[in-house]
Protein backbone atom coordinates (compact mmCIF):
# COMPACT_ATOMS: atom_id res chain seq x y z
CA UNK A 1 0.00 0.00 0.00
CA UNK A 2 2.92 2.41 1.03
CA UNK A 3 4.38 1.54 -2.79
CA UNK A 4 1.27 2.61 -4.28
CA UNK A 5 1.00 5.73 -2.52
CA UNK A 6 4.60 6.30 -3.35
CA UNK A 7 4.16 5.62 -6.87
CA UNK A 8 0.78 8.11 -7.67
CA UNK A 9 2.60 10.91 -5.53
CA UNK A 10 5.39 11.26 -8.00
CA UNK A 11 2.41 10.45 -10.90
CA UNK A 12 1.13 13.69 -9.69
CA UNK A 13 4.33 15.24 -9.15
CA UNK A 14 5.24 14.47 -12.39
CA UNK A 15 1.90 16.04 -13.83
CA UNK A 16 2.56 19.35 -11.70
CA UNK A 17 5.74 20.32 -13.09
CA UNK A 18 5.33 18.80 -16.71
CA UNK A 19 2.34 21.76 -16.06
CA UNK A 20 4.22 24.46 -15.07
CA UNK A 21 7.08 23.50 -17.83
CA UNK A 22 4.35 24.21 -20.02
CA UNK A 23 3.29 27.22 -19.08
CA UNK A 24 6.50 28.96 -18.26
CA UNK A 25 7.18 27.75 -22.10
CA UNK A 26 4.10 28.75 -23.69
CA UNK A 27 3.85 32.10 -24.94
CA UNK A 28 0.08 32.28 -25.95
CA UNK A 29 -1.61 31.86 -22.50
CA UNK A 30 -5.43 31.29 -21.82
CA UNK A 31 -6.40 33.50 -19.15
CA UNK A 32 -5.87 31.17 -16.21
CA UNK A 33 -2.62 30.18 -17.32
CA UNK A 34 -1.97 34.01 -17.15
CA UNK A 35 -3.21 34.05 -13.37
CA UNK A 36 -1.09 31.29 -12.57
CA UNK A 37 1.99 32.56 -14.16
CA UNK A 38 1.76 35.60 -12.47
CA UNK A 39 1.81 33.81 -9.13
CA UNK A 40 5.07 32.00 -10.93
CA UNK A 41 6.64 35.59 -11.23
CA UNK A 42 6.05 36.70 -7.71
CA UNK A 43 7.45 33.17 -6.80
CA UNK A 44 10.37 33.99 -8.65
CA UNK A 45 10.99 37.53 -7.47
CA UNK A 46 10.74 35.97 -3.75
CA UNK A 47 12.81 33.15 -4.91
CA UNK A 48 15.35 36.20 -6.05
CA UNK A 49 15.34 37.87 -3.25
CA UNK A 50 16.56 34.58 -1.25
CA UNK A 51 19.25 33.70 -3.62
CA UNK A 52 20.68 37.30 -3.58
CA UNK A 53 20.84 37.43 0.19
CA UNK A 54 22.11 33.47 0.19
CA UNK A 55 25.21 34.79 -1.87
CA UNK A 56 25.86 37.95 0.01
CA UNK A 57 25.91 36.04 3.48
CA UNK A 58 28.87 33.79 1.61
CA UNK A 59 30.78 37.09 0.04
CA UNK A 60 30.37 38.85 3.63
CA UNK A 61 31.30 35.81 5.63
CA UNK A 62 28.22 35.30 7.84
CA UNK A 63 28.28 31.62 6.04
CA UNK A 64 31.66 29.89 5.55
CA UNK A 65 32.96 27.18 3.12
CA UNK A 66 35.03 24.20 4.05
CA UNK A 67 38.22 23.39 2.19
CA UNK A 68 38.39 19.22 1.80
CA UNK A 69 42.35 19.65 1.76
CA UNK A 70 42.21 17.73 -2.39
CA UNK A 71 41.21 19.18 -5.62
CA UNK A 72 37.75 19.60 -6.15
CA UNK A 73 36.17 20.45 -9.33
CA UNK A 74 32.46 21.49 -9.94
CA UNK A 75 30.45 20.69 -12.88
CA UNK A 76 27.23 22.70 -12.57
CA UNK A 77 24.72 24.73 -14.87
CA UNK A 78 22.66 27.79 -14.11
CA UNK A 79 19.54 26.91 -15.21
CA UNK A 80 17.34 23.36 -14.45
CA UNK A 81 18.20 20.37 -16.15
CA UNK A 82 18.62 19.70 -20.22
CA UNK A 83 22.20 21.28 -20.19
CA UNK A 84 24.31 17.90 -20.53
CA UNK A 85 26.22 18.33 -17.28
CA UNK A 86 26.24 14.22 -16.66
CA UNK A 87 28.29 13.65 -20.02
CA UNK A 88 30.59 16.62 -18.90
CA UNK A 89 31.19 14.88 -15.69
CA UNK A 90 31.97 11.41 -17.29
CA UNK A 91 34.81 13.59 -20.00
CA UNK A 92 36.51 14.85 -17.14
CA UNK A 93 36.67 11.97 -14.90
CA UNK A 94 38.12 10.01 -17.59
CA UNK A 95 40.72 12.86 -18.28
CA UNK A 96 41.81 13.22 -15.05
CA UNK A 97 42.05 9.63 -14.07
CA UNK A 98 43.86 8.44 -17.10
CA UNK A 99 45.83 11.60 -15.85
CA UNK A 100 46.57 9.82 -12.79
CA UNK A 101 44.52 11.63 -10.45
CA UNK A 102 42.18 9.45 -8.36
CA UNK A 103 38.85 10.31 -9.12
CA UNK A 104 35.44 9.93 -7.18
CA UNK A 105 32.52 11.58 -8.37
CA UNK A 106 29.64 12.94 -5.74
CA UNK A 107 26.23 12.90 -6.63
CA UNK A 108 22.94 13.81 -4.98
CA UNK A 109 21.43 10.75 -6.65
CA UNK A 110 18.61 13.34 -7.59
CA UNK A 111 14.98 11.27 -7.62
CA UNK A 112 16.16 8.14 -6.35
CA UNK A 113 13.35 6.36 -4.89
CA UNK A 114 15.07 4.95 -2.11
CA UNK A 115 12.75 4.56 0.99
CA UNK A 116 16.00 4.45 3.52
CA UNK A 117 17.80 7.26 4.96
CA UNK A 118 18.01 9.52 2.79
CA UNK A 119 21.20 10.81 4.32
CA UNK A 120 23.09 7.39 4.09
CA UNK A 121 26.24 7.22 2.10
CA UNK A 122 26.07 4.73 -0.91
CA UNK A 123 29.29 4.38 -3.08
CA UNK A 124 28.39 3.13 -6.64
CA UNK A 125 30.76 0.97 -8.38
CA UNK A 126 29.87 0.35 -11.96
CA UNK A 127 31.23 -3.45 -11.90
CA UNK A 128 28.97 -4.16 -9.10
CA UNK A 129 25.87 -5.54 -10.65
CA UNK A 130 23.88 -5.10 -7.64
CA UNK A 131 23.42 -1.35 -8.02
CA UNK A 132 19.88 0.03 -8.91
CA UNK A 133 19.02 2.68 -10.11
CA UNK A 134 15.88 3.32 -8.08
CA UNK A 135 17.97 3.04 -4.69
CA UNK A 136 20.76 5.51 -5.94
CA UNK A 137 19.27 7.70 -9.04
CA UNK A 138 19.28 7.40 -12.82
CA UNK A 139 22.17 9.70 -12.86
CA UNK A 140 24.71 8.24 -10.98
CA UNK A 141 23.84 4.80 -12.09
CA UNK A 142 24.46 5.77 -15.46
CA UNK A 143 28.26 7.64 -14.34
CA UNK A 144 29.09 4.15 -12.60
CA UNK A 145 27.89 1.86 -15.47
CA UNK A 146 30.08 4.48 -17.98
CA UNK A 147 32.84 5.28 -15.92
CA UNK A 148 33.89 1.52 -14.53
CA UNK A 149 36.41 1.44 -11.55
CA UNK A 150 35.95 5.38 -11.06
CA UNK A 151 33.55 5.50 -7.41
CA UNK A 152 30.68 7.26 -7.62
CA UNK A 153 29.69 8.79 -4.10
CA UNK A 154 25.87 8.73 -3.43
CA UNK A 155 24.63 10.96 -0.56
CA UNK A 156 22.92 14.59 0.10
CA UNK A 157 25.47 16.15 2.17
CA UNK A 158 28.77 16.65 0.11
CA UNK A 159 30.59 17.56 2.80
CA UNK A 160 30.32 14.16 4.36
CA UNK A 161 30.82 12.63 1.18
CA UNK A 162 33.76 14.53 0.07
CA UNK A 163 35.34 13.00 3.40
CA UNK A 164 33.97 9.58 3.12
CA UNK A 165 35.67 9.53 -1.13
CA UNK A 166 38.97 10.86 0.37
CA UNK A 167 39.59 8.45 4.01
CA UNK A 168 37.64 5.26 2.72
CA UNK A 169 38.06 5.38 -0.87
CA UNK A 170 41.76 7.51 -1.50
CA UNK A 171 40.33 9.91 -3.68
CA UNK A 172 42.49 12.96 -4.64
CA UNK A 173 40.30 14.67 -6.74
CA UNK A 174 36.39 15.06 -6.41
CA UNK A 175 34.64 16.08 -8.94
CA UNK A 176 30.91 17.26 -7.89
CA UNK A 177 27.93 16.86 -10.24
CA UNK A 178 25.35 19.59 -10.09
CA UNK A 179 27.68 21.68 -7.81
CA UNK A 180 27.86 24.93 -8.70
CA UNK A 181 25.32 26.18 -6.12
CA UNK A 182 27.20 23.93 -3.35
CA UNK A 183 28.59 27.27 -1.88
CA UNK A 184 29.18 25.24 1.62
CA UNK A 185 32.29 23.84 -0.61
CA UNK A 186 35.33 25.21 -1.76
CA UNK A 187 36.27 23.97 -5.08
CA UNK A 188 39.44 24.92 -7.12
CA UNK A 189 37.59 24.58 -10.72
CA UNK A 190 33.86 25.86 -11.58
CA UNK A 191 32.31 24.38 -14.62
CA UNK A 192 28.81 25.65 -16.13
CA UNK A 193 27.35 23.75 -18.61
CA UNK A 194 24.86 25.84 -21.44
CA UNK A 195 22.38 24.48 -23.21
CA UNK A 196 23.26 25.88 -27.00
CA UNK A 197 19.55 25.42 -27.75
CA UNK A 198 17.97 27.33 -24.72
CA UNK A 199 20.73 28.43 -22.70
CA UNK A 200 18.99 30.94 -19.79
CA UNK A 201 15.30 30.02 -20.80
CA UNK A 202 13.14 33.40 -20.57
CA UNK A 203 15.58 35.05 -17.97
CA UNK A 204 13.22 34.42 -15.30
CA UNK A 205 14.36 32.82 -12.29
CA UNK A 206 12.25 29.91 -11.15
CA UNK A 207 9.58 28.72 -11.25
CA UNK A 208 8.54 31.93 -13.63
CA UNK A 209 11.94 30.08 -15.96
CA UNK A 210 14.49 28.15 -15.70
CA UNK A 211 17.24 30.35 -14.36
CA UNK A 212 18.56 28.76 -10.49
CA UNK A 213 20.48 31.83 -10.37
CA UNK A 214 20.57 35.39 -11.51
CA UNK A 215 23.15 35.65 -14.55
CA UNK A 216 25.59 37.65 -12.87
CA UNK A 217 26.09 34.33 -10.89
CA UNK A 218 28.16 33.61 -14.38
CA UNK A 219 30.92 35.23 -12.83
CA UNK A 220 31.82 32.54 -10.69
CA UNK A 221 32.71 30.24 -13.34
CA UNK A 222 36.18 29.21 -14.53
CA UNK A 223 35.25 27.17 -17.74
CA UNK A 224 32.10 27.63 -20.13
CA UNK A 225 30.71 24.50 -22.05
CA UNK A 226 28.29 25.07 -24.67
CA UNK A 227 26.51 21.75 -25.17
CA UNK A 228 24.52 20.63 -27.68
CA UNK A 229 25.47 22.88 -30.53
CA UNK A 230 23.90 21.32 -33.84
CA UNK A 231 24.13 23.49 -37.60
CA UNK A 232 20.74 25.26 -36.75
CA UNK A 233 22.16 27.02 -33.37
CA UNK A 234 25.33 27.69 -34.83
CA UNK A 235 23.96 31.17 -35.75
CA UNK A 236 23.03 31.54 -32.07
CA UNK A 237 26.82 30.55 -30.63
CA UNK A 238 28.27 34.00 -31.14
CA UNK A 239 24.92 35.59 -29.54
CA UNK A 240 25.41 33.13 -26.15
CA UNK A 241 28.92 33.80 -26.24
CA UNK A 242 28.23 37.36 -26.07
CA UNK A 243 26.05 37.22 -23.62
CA UNK A 244 28.60 35.13 -21.00
CA UNK A 245 31.03 37.57 -21.53
CA UNK A 246 28.76 40.50 -20.34
CA UNK A 247 29.06 38.53 -16.21
CA UNK A 248 32.68 36.62 -17.32
CA UNK A 249 35.40 38.25 -19.65
CA UNK A 250 37.92 35.91 -18.76
CA UNK A 251 36.37 31.91 -18.30
CA UNK A 252 37.44 29.48 -21.64
CA UNK A 253 34.13 28.70 -23.67
CA UNK A 254 34.87 25.08 -25.20
CA UNK A 255 31.20 24.19 -27.47
CA UNK A 256 30.67 20.55 -27.63
CA UNK A 257 28.28 18.43 -29.25
CA UNK A 258 26.93 14.62 -30.03
CA UNK A 259 27.47 12.65 -32.12
CA UNK A 260 25.49 9.21 -32.38
CA UNK A 261 27.61 5.90 -32.37
CA UNK A 262 25.34 3.22 -32.19
CA UNK A 263 22.01 1.63 -31.06
CA UNK A 264 22.47 -0.80 -27.71
CA UNK A 265 19.47 -3.48 -27.32
CA UNK A 266 17.35 -2.93 -24.16
CA UNK A 267 17.37 -6.68 -23.29
CA UNK A 268 20.63 -8.16 -24.85
CA UNK A 269 22.85 -4.80 -24.62
CA UNK A 270 24.42 -5.81 -28.09
CA UNK A 271 25.02 -2.57 -30.10
CA UNK A 272 23.68 -1.88 -33.77
CA UNK A 273 25.09 0.30 -36.60
CA UNK A 274 23.13 3.65 -36.70
CA UNK A 275 21.82 2.28 -40.57
CA UNK A 276 19.87 0.25 -39.06
CA UNK A 277 17.28 2.78 -38.44
CA UNK A 278 16.99 4.18 -42.07
CA UNK A 279 13.67 3.96 -43.00
CA UNK A 280 12.07 2.49 -40.04
CA UNK A 281 8.77 3.67 -38.42
CA UNK A 282 9.74 4.24 -34.74
CA UNK A 283 8.52 5.70 -31.28
CA UNK A 284 11.32 8.00 -29.50
CA UNK A 285 10.91 7.61 -25.77
CA UNK A 286 12.46 9.99 -23.38
CA UNK A 287 12.52 11.38 -19.71
CA UNK A 288 14.80 13.72 -20.30
CA UNK A 289 14.17 17.86 -19.46
CA UNK A 290 15.03 18.84 -22.97
CA UNK A 291 13.87 15.96 -25.51
CA UNK A 292 14.34 17.44 -28.65
CA UNK A 293 17.79 17.45 -29.29
CA UNK A 294 17.27 13.41 -29.18
CA UNK A 295 14.24 13.08 -31.51
CA UNK A 296 16.11 15.51 -33.98
CA UNK A 297 19.47 13.16 -33.54
CA UNK A 298 17.04 10.27 -34.52
CA UNK A 299 15.55 11.88 -37.75
CA UNK A 300 19.43 12.78 -38.71
CA UNK A 301 19.86 9.00 -38.48
CA UNK A 302 17.46 8.60 -41.12
CA UNK A 303 14.39 7.31 -38.71
CA UNK A 304 10.87 8.30 -39.23
CA UNK A 305 9.06 9.19 -35.73
CA UNK A 306 5.49 7.59 -35.86
CA UNK A 307 5.09 8.80 -32.34
CA UNK A 308 7.13 10.62 -29.32
CA UNK A 309 6.90 9.84 -25.82
CA UNK A 310 8.08 12.69 -23.18
CA UNK A 311 7.71 12.36 -19.88
CA UNK A 312 9.34 14.59 -17.44
CA UNK A 313 13.05 14.32 -16.41
CA UNK A 314 14.01 11.80 -14.17
CA UNK A 315 10.43 9.88 -14.68
CA UNK A 316 10.34 6.59 -13.92
CA UNK A 317 8.27 4.39 -15.70
CA UNK A 318 5.31 2.12 -14.74
CA UNK A 319 5.09 -1.40 -16.56
CA UNK A 320 1.53 0.37 -17.57
CA UNK A 321 3.21 3.27 -19.37
CA UNK A 322 5.35 1.13 -21.81
CA UNK A 323 2.51 -1.38 -22.24
CA UNK A 324 0.31 1.39 -23.54
CA UNK A 325 3.81 2.39 -25.24
CA UNK A 326 3.63 -1.58 -26.54
CA UNK A 327 0.03 -0.96 -27.89
CA UNK A 328 0.61 2.08 -29.92
CA UNK A 329 3.71 0.60 -31.41
CA UNK A 330 1.24 -2.06 -33.04
CA UNK A 331 -1.13 0.62 -33.98
CA UNK A 332 1.54 2.59 -35.82
CA UNK A 333 3.02 -0.46 -37.00
CA UNK A 334 6.33 0.76 -35.72
CA UNK A 335 9.62 -1.48 -35.90
CA UNK A 336 11.20 -0.56 -32.97
CA UNK A 337 11.29 1.70 -29.38
CA UNK A 338 14.31 3.95 -29.07
CA UNK A 339 14.82 5.55 -25.88
CA UNK A 340 18.13 7.26 -24.22
CA UNK A 341 20.67 5.89 -22.19
CA UNK A 342 19.50 7.46 -19.49
CA UNK A 343 15.87 6.13 -19.86
CA UNK A 344 17.07 2.70 -20.55
CA UNK A 345 18.23 2.29 -16.96
CA UNK A 346 14.55 3.29 -15.82
CA UNK A 347 13.22 0.66 -17.21
CA UNK A 348 11.39 -2.08 -14.94
CA UNK A 349 13.03 -5.46 -14.00
CA UNK A 350 11.22 -8.00 -16.22
CA UNK A 351 9.20 -6.25 -18.20
CA UNK A 352 9.82 -7.35 -22.36
CA UNK A 353 9.13 -4.98 -24.85
CA UNK A 354 6.60 -6.67 -27.55
CA UNK A 355 9.26 -5.12 -30.59
CA UNK A 356 12.68 -4.29 -30.29
CA UNK A 357 14.20 -1.61 -28.02
CA UNK A 358 17.12 0.41 -27.98
CA UNK A 359 18.80 3.43 -26.71
CA UNK A 360 20.40 5.65 -28.58
CA UNK A 361 24.64 5.50 -27.74
CA UNK A 362 26.09 9.07 -28.23
CA UNK A 363 29.41 10.61 -27.41
CA UNK A 364 30.24 13.86 -26.60
CA UNK A 365 32.96 15.65 -29.26
CA UNK A 366 34.61 18.70 -28.34
CA UNK A 367 33.97 21.02 -31.88
CA UNK A 368 35.74 24.06 -31.05
CA UNK A 369 37.99 25.25 -27.83
CA UNK A 370 39.89 21.56 -27.52
CA UNK A 371 43.35 23.59 -26.11
CA UNK A 372 41.10 24.92 -23.41
CA UNK A 373 40.07 22.00 -21.93
CA UNK A 374 43.78 20.62 -22.59
CA UNK A 375 44.90 23.45 -20.91
CA UNK A 376 42.67 23.35 -17.93
CA UNK A 377 43.37 19.28 -17.56
CA UNK A 378 46.95 20.13 -17.27
CA UNK A 379 47.15 22.45 -14.62
CA UNK A 380 44.67 20.29 -12.68
CA UNK A 381 47.22 17.53 -13.28
CA UNK A 382 50.12 20.18 -12.08
CA UNK A 383 51.63 19.73 -15.77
Amino acid sequence: MNGKRIKNTHLIRDRIIAYLIDIVGEKDRSFSEKMVYSFLVLLSKIYGLIIKIRLKFFKWGFLKNKTLGCLVISVGNITTGGTGKTPIVQVFAKALSMEGRKVAILTRGYRRKSSKNKNSIIVVNGKDPKIDPYEVGDEAFLLARNLGDIPVVVGKDRLATGEYAINKLGADTLILDDGYQYLSLSKRVNIVCVDANNPFGNGNLIPAGYLREPLASLKRANLFFLTKVMTKTNGNIKKISDNIRIYNKDASIVETTYVPKSFVGIENGKPEPLESIQGKKIIALSAIAAPQGFEELLIQCGAKLEKTYRFPDHHYFSEDELMEINKKCKEVQASMIIMTEKDSVKIPKGFKFKNKAFFLKVDVTIIKGAESFTDCISRLCFK
